[in-house]
């Protein structure tokens, strides 16, 4: 099920899917973000593989994170896009 986090960088919305929770986590603490805006969690899926996406859109990076059951977009915005995409990747896929 879904953590509830909060911090100064997260909107309203505050729930997360545990699949999501490390990245958001490293994400909070990454010089440079500014916001990090969670998504709609949708649940009773499929069963499927956890995967992570991350897409550049203009002024945000989103990342979609799929976990076995559930799906939940996560909006990232930050002073350089860029160089956080980069840190993220690395992050992720060691």
């Amino acid at each position: 099920m879904g953590k509830h986090l909060s911090g100064k960088k997260f909107g309203k919305h505050s729930t997360v899917i545990e699949a999501a929770v490390p990245i958001v986590k490293f994400l909070e603490n990454l010089d440079g973000v500014k916001k990090i805006s969670l998504g709609q969690i949708k649940t009773g899926l499929r069963q499927a593989p956890e995967r992570i996406k991350i897409k550049t859109l203009k002024g945000a990076l989103e990342i979609t994170v799929r976990s076995a059951i559930s799906i939940q977009k996560i909006h990232v915005y930050s002073d350089d896009l860029e160089s956080t995409e980069n840190v993220l990747e690395k992050y992720i896929k060691p």
